[in-house]
């Protein structure tokens, strides 16, 4: 599918275009240019998507194709406009996505959690479980409880998901709820 812009000299006026938008809407297309690929690299279309950075060069536009991570919301949405209203019709690529996007966002908050105290990630703050400093005992062994409560609850959870016992979420707050709130005390 060809992607075009639309120049005035060396200047960038608007990107990107349809087809469909060129065809429709751009009545004078002496500006319009089809841009040309640089190296797009192939994408998990259910967990991944392209940010495009057009660059200039003359009277061409090429573009760059960056893969980014699509977002737990991303694909709920993906997966909500696919009909998938119950477990039995979602799609098992966007299922993956999702569930791997989960776990990604479940461990990010974990790690920025125990960043809050100093430490690398919650797999340091729980090495100081065993630590004869109080404090750092005290803050490893929260670490270690937030960390398996926080699995625990997304394993049950992802359970019932998938038995059809409770129904797919459509927004992080339906699995967020879930989880216990990550505080020190």
């Amino acid at each position: 599918m060809a992607i075009y812009a639309q120049l005035d000299i060396d200047v960038l006026l608007t990107f990107p275009i349809t087809q469909l938008e060129r065809d429709t809407t751009y009545v004078n297309a002496d500006f319009i240019v089809e841009c040309t690929d640089i190296d797009k690299p192939v994408i998990n279309p259910a967990a991944q998507k392209y940010n495009m950075t057009p660059l200039i060069v003359g009277d061409q536009v090429l573009v760059r194709y960056d893969v980014i991570e699509k977002t737990v919301e991303e694909i709920l949405t993906d997966i909500a406009t696919s009909g998938g209203t119950t477990i039995n019709l979602v799609p098992p690529d966007l299922l993956d996505a999702v569930v791997e996007a989960i776990k990604k966002r479940i461990q990010g908050m974990l790690d920025a959690f125990a960043i809050t105290r100093g430490y690398d990630n919650i797999g340091s703050a729980i090495t100081y479980r065993a630590s004869t400093n109080t404090q750092f005992q005290t803050e490893g062994l929260r670490a270690e409880y937030l960390r398996d409560t926080s699995w625990n609850s997304l394993n049950l959870y992802l359970t019932d998901v998938m038995s059809g016992t409770v129904p797919m979420p459509t927004a992080w707050t339906d699995i967020s709820s879930k989880l216990p709130a990550l505080t020190w005390v």
